[in-house]
């Protein structure tokens, strides 16, 4: 988006200010003054809004385009990015202080594929809701239809899994138990190779026994990838716990809750 739409749309701007302006607008930050505003999707901000962005986090004030006058906003920031901050500031998408101004509690949202738990609840939560939104009612998901849910690494993360969910129940019929073959391609494929052994570089990658209650299911599918990863990586819980995505620490509990 050009950068005065930008500006606009964030901190408001007065009837005539710009081309196309006809109207005023108070604008998002000044529009949440006492609460909360959420700033999605960090890395599209334009480089040249992003200082006003800063001299508004550190003095509360705002220059709406075509007002005489700065004003003082108290508003609570959230910021939020699909990608690491520091790799944005190396490639300079975001400017460095305000990464450091914006950075004060930072909470990192794991993917999907690190939190089979949350995967469960979340096939849950859309079967429910997206019966209500599809007009649908009484429809099940079978059990190894659950597990190659669960199974599958939702590279898309949660947006991936409502759009699965939503299509499944959408081409149900009211009653109905969804079976595997419903699941688009690309499910089937990524949790279809849990389901025979495997010869790998580093050893042998035994079957997923589909049967099982689901629970049982994701420890065993958990167990074999750590055991694999200890394999791979000669014994390094350093080099392990990287080829899982955990911290060491997080490897030494997962280790202790599957007795390896």
């Amino acid at each position: 988006m050009p950068r005065d739409i930008v500006d606009s749309h964030l901190f408001g701007h007065r009837r005539g200010s710009f081309t196309g302006a006809v109207d005023t607008s108070v604008g998002v930050i000044p529009g949440a003054a006492g609460g909360t505003v959420f700033l999605d999707e960090l890395s599209e901000l334009p480089l040249e809004v992003q200082p006003k962005l800063l001299r508004f986090l550190d003095s509360g004030e705002i220059h709406a385009l075509g007002e005489a006058r700065p004003k003082v906003v108290n508003v609570r920031v959230v910021a939020a990015c699909n990608v690491e901050p520091e790799e944005l500031v190396a490639h300079g998408r975001l400017r460095k202080d305000l990464y450091y101004r914006l950075n004060v509690f930072r909470l990192r949202v794991p993917p999907l594929r690190d939190r089979r738990d949350d995967v469960l609840a979340l096939i849950d939560w859309f079967l429910a809701d997206t019966q209500r939104r599809a007009g649908r009612s009484d429809v099940h998901l079978a059990p190894a239809t659950r597990a190659h849910l669960a199974l599958y690494e939702w590279p898309g993360n949660v947006r991936e899994l409502a759009a699965e969910m939503y299509r499944l129940v959408a081409c149900a019929e009211n009653g109905e138990t969804i079976a595997p073959a419903a699941l688009s391609r690309e499910v089937l494929l990524r949790s279809d190779r849990f389901q025979t052994p495997r010869q790998t570089a580093t050893g042998f990658l035994p079957a997923v026994n589909f049967s099982l209650p689901l629970k049982e299911l994701l420890e065993e599918v958990e167990k074999a990838a750590v055991e694999h990863a200890l394999a791979a990586s000669g014994g390094s819980q350093t080099d392990a716990a990287e080829r899982l995505g955990l911290s060491r620490k997080g490897l030494y509990l997962k280790r202790q809750r599957l007795g390896i």
